[in-house]
Order: structure tokens, then C-alpha cells, then sequence
């Protein structure tokens, strides 16, 4: 028998578990036992660090990063929420979507220019630009509506944003 994860009864009460994942990129859960459902629920949902079910990779992932609460761990895409990594693994695949790029904002992730993932993807880079206003972020939509209108799969490195998208450098690469 296991102690509660949320209202730490001690050993002997009868518990279950689930497997929860602090980051997208780990490979193996941690396991956490409750002893009712109210437990797991407040567990999953105590406010902060709350956790989602990632219909992608069907993982119970953090929605913010324990190691740098500001930085959130999913995307809502297509209808649903996922994690960054099945984010990452699918813009890197298939590239960013045109409708992203026609709400007017700055789609894409954290990503180095020298990712390993774009890289092996066959992306390559084709500018940087330094977004500073609505016109930077107009002007880098335009191009990738354009990029993707010619047949090309685009994502965008985001390098230093600031929250929000409203000041930063990002990276434009295609395939």
C-alpha cells in the first residue's frame, strides 16, 4: 500500500494510481496514488500547476513548467490541447498551418535555429526577423502565407519573445 499523493493518508488505506508527467519531454511518468477520486482531482487541479490530458500522446502532462512557472507546457491546436512536444513533433512534421498566420500573431515555439528536430526535418532558415510592432508581425505573416501558398511547410523559431509576442527575434524556416 502507497500514501496518498494529495491528502497523504498513510499506508493500509486502499489507493490507485496514474502516471503523471512533470515536462512534454520526459520519457517516463512519475506514479502517484490516491485514495478517491476527490484526491486525484484536487491533485490534478490545485490552482497552480495544474494538469491536462494530452489527447496527442494521451499523457497527463503539467500545464506549466515546475522549473519555470512562467512557461506554459501546451498549445491548443486544432480543437484540442497538446503538449509542446506533440506540438513540436507535429509543426516539424507538417509545418505551421496558413490559418494560424492569418489571425495575425506569431505562431510557432521556442525552437534554436540549430534544433536537431528542424534540422534532420529538412528545414532551412529564411530570415530572422525582429518583431518590435503589429507591422513586424504583419510582415512576417504575409511571408509565410506566401511561403505556404508556394507549396512550402513553414515554422517559426521563437528565439527571445517577450509574452505575448509583442517584442522579440524569431526565426522563419521552411522546407
Amino acid at each position: 500500500m502507497q500514501d496518498c499523493a494529495w491528502c497523504e493518508k498513510k499506508k493500509g488505506k486502499e489507493v490507485f494510481c496514474d502516471e503523471y508527467y512533470d515536462t512534454p519531454w520526459e520519457d517516463a511518468p512519475h506514479i502517484k496514488y490516491f485514495c478517491s477520486d476527490e484526491c486525484q482531482m484536487n491533485y490534478e487541479s490545485p490552482g497552480d500547476f495544474n494538469y491536462f490530458y494530452c489527447e496527442e500522446c494521451e499523457r497527463m502532462v503539467c500545464e506549466q513548467c515546475p522549473q519555470n512557472g512562467w512557461h506554459t507546457q501546451y498549445k491548443d491546436y486544432r480543437d484540442s490541447r497538446i503538449c509542446l512536444k506533440c506540438y513540436q513533433d507535429l509543426i516539424v512534421k507538417e509545418g505551421i498551418d496558413r490559418e494560424a498566420f492569418e489571425k495575425g500573431t506569431v505562431p510557432g515555439m521556442f525552437f534554436d535555429t540549430g534544433n536537431p528536430e528542424t534540422i534532420k526535418a529538412g528545414y532551412k532558415e529564411e530570415d530572422t526577423y525582429f518583431i518590435k510592432g503589429i507591422e513586424d508581425v504583419e510582415k512576417l505573416c504575409k511571408k509565410s502565407i506566401k511561403m505556404i501558398d508556394e507549396g512550402k511547410k513553414v515554422i517559426v523559431c521563437w528565439e527571445r519573445l517577450a509574452q505575448g509576442g509583442s517584442e522579440g527575434t524569431v526565426t522563419l524556416m521552411y522546407k
